[in-house]
């Protein structure tokens, strides 16, 4: 049964980016960058911190305002620059892919295709473990809060939770 359920899953496993390629081509816009932050001042030396701070977060409310009459931009979503993983939302069932991934340590652009390719397969591989393993096996194929292992292989898995555990409190601390 975990067997089945476990497929079932995986076939509706979905992938996403964390930008579409309109969103990209909307961000390498300069006029379009120009524009949403042209009302953003900002001070130039340090004794203009505290000034700069409340300059940001009224800019903010505005464009929080803003969002009442007018379509989302891009700039207006909440995006994690330094986010450089891929991550498995288990109530979606779906891995996003963030654009950071494409960066060291998983990429690099002067190391071989092959090199890229297992850097990014490793980052992908172990976040898509996660919807498999102790935590994922309390969400179903559609993301619904549901034990779908049998009580045979929690108890498997279990066991060689604690036979890994023994196993490492004999290693050297470094």
């Amino acid at each position: 049964k975990t067997k089945e359920e476990a497929f079932l899953k995986l076939k509706n496993v979905r992938f996403a980016l964390s930008l579409s390629d309109d969103e990209i081509h909307e961000l390498q816009d300069a006029e379009a960058r120009a524009k949403y932050f042209e009302d953003l001042c900002l001070g130039r030396q340090v004794s203009h911190v505290l000034p700069s701070y409340f300059c940001v977060n009224k800019y903010l409310l505005n464009k929080n305002w803003e969002l009442l009459s007018r379509k989302p931009t891009v700039f207006d979503k909440d995006i994690d620059v330094f986010s450089k993983g891929i991550t498995y939302d288990q109530k979606r069932n779906s891995l996003l892919a963030v654009y950071g991934v494409l960066k060291y340590p998983a990429f690099d652009g002067i190391w071989p295709m092959y090199m890229n390719y297992g850097g990014i397969g490793s980052v992908l591989g172990t976040a898509f473990t996660n919807g498999f393993d102790i935590s994922g096996s309390n969400y179903n194929y559609m993301g619904f809060k549901s034990k779908w292992w049998t009580a045979e292989t929690e108890n498997l898995y279990n066991k060689q939770c604690e036979c890994f555990e023994r196993n490492m409190r004999h290693m050297p601390k470094i």
